[in-house]
């Protein structure tokens, strides 16, 4: 039978929530380690490290990279994240 959480279980529901909800799209999408990675990172937030701000930094560009990857795109699906998600379990 199933029942109201109780409130000790509102801290992490709540952010299980949040992270299911930032993922879906991902879910959608058939990316299931992504999606998993956004409920992960609600659930156990990342911690501060000493290469913090190496990651912050943005990858530098080689050269011809931004034309191979523009050839490479695949078509453009403009169905909503929910449609996809449905759209799986038809």
């Amino acid at each position: 039978m199933l029942k109201d959480f109780s409130k000790a279980d509102q801290t992490w529901l709540g952010d299980m929530l949040a992270g299911i909800s930032d993922g879906a799209p991902h879910l959608a999408d058939g990316d299931n380690g992504r999606f998993q990675n956004a409920v992960a990172l609600q659930v156990n937030p990342g911690r501060s490290s000493k290469t913090h701000n190496e990651a912050a930094k943005p990858a530098a560009n080689t050269s011809g990279s931004t034309k191979q990857n523009a050839a490479q795109e695949p078509e453009i699906d403009t169905r909503s994240p929910m449609q996809k998600l449905l759209d799986k379990f038809k």
